[in-house]
Order: C-alpha cells, then structure tokens, then sequence
C-alpha cells in the first residue's frame, strides 16, 4: 500500500514538474514552486529527486517507458491495417509531442534542457521510433498492403520527412505544419506504397 501511495506521489511531483516546465521553461521553474505545485513541502519533494535536473530526467524516462508501451501495443493489434496502425502511430505521438513539450514560443529552453538531461533517452527514443517505423512497414509489407525494396531504407525516409512536424519549441521554420498537413504526408507515403 505504501508502494502504491509513493509511486502515485511521484507522478503527481513529475505531473507538476510538467506543468511548471511547460508554463515557465525549466530555467525559471524552481524546487520550490514544483514542491507547491504538487502540493507537497519542498523537503518532500528532495525525498524524490534529488534536484530539478533529476526531476527532469525522470520526465523524459516516463515519456520514453509510455512511448515503448503504446508501440507495443499498436504493433501487436494484428486487426489493424499497416496503414491505419503507421497514422495511428504517427498521430498519436504527435498529439503526446504537443502535450508534453509544447507548442507555444517562449519555452524552447524546456526541449533543449530535456535533450541535455537525458541524452541517452533522447537516444533510445529515436530508436525507438525508427523501429517501430520500421516493424509497421515490414508488417504492411507482410500483409500485401505495402510494396518496396527496403523497409529501412523507406522508414528511414519517412522519420526524416517528419521532423519538420515535430519542432522544438521556439524554433521558426519556413512553414508552420499543421496537423492537416501531417495527415496528407502519411497518405501520401501511403499510396506511394501501395502495391501496383
């Protein structure tokens, strides 16, 4: 029971921690106002973490062990179609991107400083993204739904068209891609795969 109050305790400290990162940047959010944000005194809040950079390390271990999660899951629904399951996946970390790092100006300092805290996640996630890209395409490819020479060459090409909607905060870009837009690129991967 015990366990059970202290892991609902830290996701409400980290639940906190996002918000404050989200609203202030992680520059000026501080121990303290995170502490009163989570409703906790500021000496709990060490009981936990052991300073704002740890906190924000355990942020990005708990979107990496939620992302590796929703990719087993869509990866193992064998009723979904490679195409539906590759927009699905696509969408729905688009939809947690925006979530969780944001997408007002004004807090770039929160995606670099997660980036900086945490490489070796920031690594394992892109990973993690380029494999199930790559497991989505080889089970379209399976299924007849899909046709091409090299399922890594081709997630290879998707990942990189898609960085462009998944900006860090503050960052300008010639284009502001929309989710409509984002929408149209899958599709037309899509069909570009279709077998002739």
């Amino acid at each position: 029971m015990a366990r059970i109050a202290l892991e609902g305790l830290s996701d409400q400290i980290l639940d906190a921690a996002l918000e404050q990162f989200r609203r202030f940047g992680y520059a000026k959010s501080s121990m303290a106002r995170i502490a009163q944000a989570a409703g906790v005194a500021t000496g709990t809040l060490y009981l936990y973490y052991e300073n704002k950079n740890d906190i924000l390390k355990a942020c990005a271990r708990r979107f990496h062990d939620e992302h590796a999660e929703q990719s087993k899951d869509l990866l193992a629904d064998e009723d979904m179609d490679a195409a539906e399951k590759l927009s699905r996946y696509v969408l729905q970390r688009h939809d947690k991107w925006l979530l969780e790092i944001g997408d007002e100006e004004g807090r770039p300092d929160f995606a670099a400083a997660l980036v900086r805290a945490a490489p070796d996640i920031n690594r394992r996630e892109n990973e993690l993204w380029a494999q199930t890209l790559q497991r989505i395409l080889l089970q379209g490819q399976k299924t007849r739904r899909f046709h091409f020479d090299s399922p890594a060459a081709e997630s290879r090409i998707f990942f990189q068209c898609l960085i462009g909607f998944f900006p860090l905060p503050g960052v300008r870009h010639p284009f502001q891609p929309s989710r409509q837009d984002l929408k149209k690129m899958i599709l037309w991967f899509c069909e570009k795969w279709r077998p002739s």
